[in-house]
């Protein structure tokens, strides 16, 4: 039985879910706009090469 070897903690008590959603939040929402910035960059250069995307 793997619980006769393995100590269960409810690491969840301490965590205060709204803030870490908003943070996770913030955190998808700049990867977003890194990613829309990464995109534009990439048909920028292939339109400057006579391509286009």
């Amino acid at each position: 039985m793997p619980n006769k070897y393995i100590e269960f903690r409810n690491r969840d008590e301490q965590i205060d879910f709204d803030t870490k959603m908003k943070q996770l939040q913030a955190d998808m929402r700049d990867l977003l706009q890194q990613e829309e910035e990464s995109k534009q960059q990439l048909k920028d250069l292939f339109e400057k090469l006579g391509y286009t995307l």
